[in-house]
């Protein structure tokens, strides 16, 4: 895909009400909703806390919805639905994804570069508990993937708490259009600000949206204290106002946390397991990312037999590179192995799982 003068043309018609047909939505009566309290509570882990929900300023509200029944990129991660904030239609999301660039240009409000911007509020009580800690789990999905990843199209999503005004763009280090936002939580373990030239963009397409990729899912957390807050959610467009970019978000919840930290906490993934038979060494070796080092990876040897019987467990600390290795002694009467190796996660990652069988 490229943004080229049809693309560019084609945005152009549908901003100004042309010729340019806009793509068929799917939406019928119950398969998602537009209100916007319904949108709140669905996000939040107790519907209760919430206490009122708006758009923000003037967004145009087919950017704000309740997700329809059923399991999208692997969200919900709690209920049986979640909210959407999208720079398009979120009417859209579960389209098959075969538009050779999905593109809505939205009315309202709009970023100070004059694209799609769209807002919202949820207003909210915090429990009081010692040490409140507000978590968040987010998922940022965009046809903009992975042909303007490094571009001047850098589409975002930015979270704020009781603070409403609305992110800016302004011209980063590279030259290329970065969200300004202080105070915004949503960030990538790395601490940047998710966006589509984030490096978290990893590829999280599993056919079940219409959008070209997404992040894994990611936990965002910020203080908070007890008592009346707003929970201020954007997705915008850089560079442009096509191409669409939704941020999915659910199971906002407080928990008792001291202290509460300010990182986002990413996933760990098991590069391939690797193995090697050596005499009478099994050689088990891979990598985790992003890396973790001096993090522990644990593994589990089993060998010969049916089902397999567990041999020895063993442990290695990563290097820099997320690298781990382990060597297990085979039985002489061994044909069948199994090793599963799992990362236990920290502050920043979540824990995964791997296994792999081999001949030994």
């Amino acid at each position: 895909r490229r943004r080229g003068v049809f693309t560019t043309l084609a945005a152009s018609l549908i901003a100004v009400g042309l010729a340019a047909p806009p793509a068929a939505a799917d939406h019928v009566p119950g398969e998602g909703s537009r209100d916007f309290m319904t949108t709140a509570q669905a996000m939040f882990a107790d519907p209760a806390q919430v206490t009122a929900a708006n758009a923000i300023d003037t967004s145009d509200h087919r950017g704000i919805m309740t997700s329809q029944p059923g399991s999208f990129a692997a969200f919900p991660t709690n209920g049986p639905s979640f909210g959407m904030i999208s720079t398009g239609d979120t009417d859209l999301m579960n389209d098959p994804n075969n538009e050779p660039g999905l593109s809505t240009v939205l009315d309202g409000l709009n970023t100070n570069e004059g694209n799609d911007l769209v807002g919202f509020s949820a207003t909210f009580n915090a429990p009081a508990v010692a040490s409140p800690c507000l978590q968040v789990d987010v998922k940022f999905l965009s046809d903009e993937f992975d042909e303007f990843i490094g571009s001047p199209f850098n589409d975002f999503a930015v979270g704020r708490l009781d603070d409403t005004t609305p992110p800016s763009v302004a011209t980063g280090p590279d030259g290329f259009p970065q969200v300004q936002a202080p105070g915004n939580f949503l960030l990538d373990p790395s601490g940047s600000p998710i966006t589509v030239n984030g490096a978290f963009l990893v590829g999280d397409y599993d056919g079940s949206t219409t959008y070209d990729n997404a992040t894994p899912r990611l936990m965002a957390q910020t203080p908070v204290t007890a008592g009346a807050h707003t929970l201020n959610l954007w997705a915008g467009d850089a560079g442009d106002s096509i191409y669409d970019t939704t941020l999915f978000v659910d199971n906002v919840r407080v928990i008792d946390q001291n202290p509460c930290p300010v990182t986002t906490i990413g996933p760990s993934v098991f590069k391939k397991v690797k193995t090697k038979v050596k005499g009478n060494k099994a050689i088990i070796s891979g990598q985790v990312l992003p890396a973790v080092p001096r993090g522990k990876v644990f593994l589990t040897f089993f060998a010969n037999g049916s089902p397999l019987k567990k041999v020895a467990k063993g442990k290695d600390a990563m290097n820099a590179n997320g690298v781990y290795k382990k060597k297990f002694k085979v039985p002489s009467d061994s044909t069948k192995c199994m090793v599963k190796v799992q990362f236990k996660g920290d502050a920043f990652h979540f824990g995964s799982k791997a296994k792999k069988k081999f001949r030994c």
